[in-house]
């Protein structure tokens, strides 16, 4: 799964490198400010109350690249003090200078400066996406006010949806759907659900996994796995504060259509296969082998309505699409011409068609069926 579209890609890898002390004022000054320069980077979030799943998954993309490609907050400071605050280099060396997730704050020229600095931590990144979506309820940051106030516990993992926050623990959390439970357990770290996807939960992270890895979306395993790895082993619980509706759910393209008719084919070939055996590999065998017969039975299926119309044919044909289309094309020329009697009758049109009679006739009797003479 990724996060990113590819327009997003390409915007990140041609600025990652822009938000140095040397590039700064320049790129501010062209862009016309800060605010300016995010927005011609294609990275806009949604503004007001976020409603629907695709509007968080776009926000959630905008504000991982914005990140990506600055190195700082989505604010001027995230402490009300003034002061900036810069990620690393992408490397975990520079997190490691840092004291693994605390944020070490400054004057935008020394931030300039410290390449080694880190932004934020988790946390307050979550709380920035919430606030830019509208859906930030308190002042506070504190995940146990939220659970308390305004959302509940989500106490297994198949409960939890896009949206919910998930804090992480160095210790077991008793009863998670009690917050007052979970002081004191050494809190870890803090992502949110972006995807749920059969049965597995796939999280954005505004923390060090995404300085360390460069990608800010990781698959959530099961509890306490060493698979997992660093701020996602251990203990956990979330909090369900909105729902979202979705709207990513879009209808089947001709694309998709053309697919579920390959796999019906596909296993259709199988039963028969398994029913006639040899028989039924012989003739795949002698397709493969001899391209005219190949052809010929695919002009026929397609004729008969079983391979879709325009990209759905395209894509179930693939590469044999152009050579299938002209044999379609010629098939039904080759129809029209027996209706006129240039083939004439019985042995001299199988005589003049040959191995491509049975195709031809077989379009002549649905010609005949659709009362075209």
């Amino acid at each position: 799964m990724n996060i990113w579209t590819q327009q997003q890609k390409k915007t990140i890898s041609d600025h990652c490198r822009d938000f140095t002390a040397d590039t700064y004022t320049a790129y501010m000054k062209k862009a016309g400010g800060y605010d300016a320069y995010v927005k011609a980077l294609g990275f806009a979030i949604p503004t007001g109350t976020c409603k629907k799943l695709s509007a968080f998954r776009q926000a959630c993309g905008a504000m991982t690249g914005n990140m990506a490609v600055w190195g700082i907050d989505y604010s001027s400071s995230n402490d009300g003090s003034g002061h900036y605050y810069r990620w690393g280099n992408g490397s975990s060396d520079a997190f490691r200078r840092t004291g693994k997730g605390k944020c070490k704050g400054g004057t935008l020229k020394a931030i300039l400066n410290d390449p080694a600095v880190v932004t934020t931590n988790c946390n307050y990144g979550v709380n920035t996406l919430l606030r830019a979506l509208g859906l930030y309820k308190t002042a506070s940051e504190n995940f146990i006010t939220w659970a308390t106030r305004y959302g509940h516990p989500v106490t297994a993992k198949k409960d939890l949806r896009p949206g919910d926050m998930v804090h992480f623990f160095n210790q077991p959390v008793r009863d998670r759907a009690k917050p007052s439970t979970w002081k004191g357990k050494g809190w870890k770290h803090i992502a949110i659900v972006y995807a749920v996807e059969n049965g597995k939960i796939w999280l954005v992270d505004f923390g060090s996994r995404f300085i360390k890895s460069k990608n800010p979306l990781h698959y959530m395993p099961v509890d306490t796995s060493s698979l997992a790895g660093g701020e996602y082993t251990g203990y956990w619980t979330a909090v369900h504060a909105f729902d979202l509706e979705d709207d990513t759910v879009r209808e089947k393209t001709t694309e998709d259509i053309a697919v579920e008719l390959k796999r019906a084919m596909e296993a259709w070939n199988a039963v028969k296969r398994k029913e006639y055996g040899e028989e039924v590999y012989s003739m795949a065998q002698g397709y493969m082998i001899n391209r005219d017969a190949y052809l010929r039975a695919a002009a026929d299926y397609v004729l008969d309505e079983f391979a879709g119309k325009g990209e759905a044919r395209k894509a179930f044909f693939g590469d044999d699409y152009d050579d299938v289309q002209a044999k379609v094309m010629w098939v039904i020329q080759a129809a029209k011409d027996v209706v006129a009697g240039k083939y004439g009758n019985d042995e001299e049109r199988s005589a003049k068609l040959c191995a491509d009679w049975q195709v031809v006739q077989n379009e002549v009797n649905r010609m005949k069926k659709r009362g075209e003479f």
